[in-house]
């Protein structure tokens, strides 16, 4: 394995262009919501709490990252990201995408193409890594601020402080690397070298792999849109909205959010033309249901992509 760069003590890196507009965002919205240079845990229930934005994570296919959408009529917004093995990927795109909404992008009427690199795109890249890990942090994990002020020369950056801030910011060792470089504590070559190492190899050598095997869990469970299912849940005490339906988006068996709701005191609800038959993720049934209702049609096509697919895949270097 090569030897890292010896790091060079420079003040923060004067940023340009979007690379500095993405940076400014991201200082700006962790000032707004003082969040200081504080790792963020949960990323999907910031953006919820922040911003009033729903996050939700679906199945999908492995090329398709994320997206963000906006309606029309009432100027709501969502945010739709795929399920994946890969945790850190999902947190940063995640960000990428809180990263045009804060910017303003999707009021723009400029047409937004995932894995093209417009400004935008470069803009919201930047916002996410600056988001996840910004420069303070960074420095601070490392104990290398008072190092820096004081013009003293930090310690050689290793291998293990990679990973401790892939650990601590739960992003990917590209992502981390990037920000590395731009505060010259390594080279070109490191970067590179690193920027090519996972984050799961990074866990197994560093002792911290039951952490990412629980993140790459959370990671692949669909998660639904709060704001949404909290609607739900009076849509099914009016008897307007059936179990079935809410299940589906839950991915869950209709009798055990039957018995979920009861457990929270929801049981007050009309509920007796719904089929109790336990749907399975895959469609079919484990039990026959008590009647012939079938679930009401949405209008929602099970099989369609998260993205078009004339769309192209977003750049999947977001790491692992």
């Amino acid at each position: 394995m090569n030897s890292p760069a010896k790091p060079n003590p420079q003040p923060l890196p004067r940023l340009t262009g979007n690379e500095a507009a993405g940076a400014e965002l991201a200082r700006a919205f962790r000032a707004k919501f003082d969040l200081g240079h504080a790792p963020i845990k949960d990323v999907f229930e910031l953006v919820h709490t922040a911003l009033g934005v729903d996050v939700m994570s679906m199945d999908t296919s492995p090329d398709e990252h994320g997206l963000s959408m906006i309606n029309s009529t009432n100027d709501a917004l969502v945010i739709a990201v795929a399920t994946t093995p890969h945790p850190m990927r999902l947190r940063s795109t995640v960000a990428h995408e809180v990263g045009h909404v804060v910017a303003g992008d999707l009021f723009t009427g400029v047409g937004l193409v995932p894995g093209e690199r417009s400004p935008e795109e470069i803009r919201a890249d930047a916002f996410s890594r600056h988001l996840l890990i910004p420069f303070d942090g960074l420095l601070a994990r490392l104990e290398l601020a008072e190092r820096r002020s004081s013009g003293q020369e930090p310690s050689v950056v290793t291998e293990a402080d990679l990973s401790a801030l892939v650990q601590e910011f739960e992003v990917s060792p590209a992502i981390a690397a990037v920000q590395l470089k731009m505060l010259r504590l390594i080279g070109e070559h490191e970067c590179q070298v690193w920027r090519s190492v996972s984050a799961k190899t990074l866990a197994v050598r560093y002792g911290w792999l039951s952490q990412y095997q629980s993140l790459v869990r959370d990671a692949q469970q669909p998660r639904g849109p709060q704001t949404l299912l909290a609607v739900s849940v009076e849509a099914i005490r009016g008897d307007s909205l059936g179990l079935t339906e809410v299940a589906r988006w839950y991915e869950e068996d209709v009798s055990v959010l039957r018995e979920q709701l009861a457990d929270a005191g929801i049981d007050d609800y009309a509920g007796t033309t719904i089929a109790t038959a336990a749907t399975r993720r895959d469609g079919t049934s484990s039990e026959a249901p008590t009647d012939d209702v079938p679930a009401p049609d949405d209008g929602w096509d099970d099989d369609a992509p998260l993205f078009p697919p004339s769309s192209p895949a977003a750049e999947p270097d977001a790491g692992s």
